[in-house]
């Protein structure tokens, strides 16, 4: 969004964190009409709380997130029960567009989203998913041949990379 010239940042630098407390509260509040939250799965209860606090009378508040990522690690599940509840409008998007429907990262997603193991706990191996044959799983029995793995992967990679943005390809 920055890079757009839309004004972006993370949550902690919106509020303004400094020596351990939030500079934008109910008592000096943000400078923002309308405050977009992305990613609201990870956000927990006491942040959520610290944002609502901070937004002035009168500003619209945008909340975004995917019930299917993992919600946050603090207390409560704030997308979840914001979704739950029949006070204001929402709206779902059900079509994916990040990754083709053929992806394996979308079929391995929404495998695990159902409670499925994909690999036993003892087991080792590398499986491939998708139609498209794009998210590959590699499972170790011995966790120091990782690193070596990670480093001829990423060396692998190294020789795909033109120019900047190629690098966003390298996840």
């Amino acid at each position: 969004l920055s890079q757009r010239g839309i004004e972006a940042s993370t949550i902690h630098r919106m509020l303004g964190f400094q020596d351990g407390q939030f500079v934008f509260n109910e008592f000096a509040p943000l400078p923002f009409d309308v405050i977009v939250l992305d990613e609201v799965s990870m956000i927990n209860v006491q942040l959520i709380q610290s944002v609502i606090c901070a937004i002035p009378n009168g500003a619209k508040l945008i909340i975004v997130g995917d019930s299917g990522q993992l919600p946050a690690i603090g207390y409560g599940d704030v997308l979840r029960d914001l979704l739950a509840t029949s006070m204001f409008p929402k709206f779902e998007l059900t079509q994916v567009h990040r990754q083709a429907a053929k992806s394996g990262i979308l079929k391995l997603a929404n495998s695990i989203r159902d409670g499925n193991q994909v690999f036993t706990y003892d087991s080792a191996g590398q499986e491939t998913f998708g139609e498209l044959q794009d998210q590959t799983v590699i499972a170790y029995h011995n966790k120091d041949s990782i690193v070596s793995d990670l480093l001829n992967i990423a060396k692998a990679y190294k020789t795909k990379i033109n120019q900047p943005e190629d690098l966003y390809e390298f996840q």
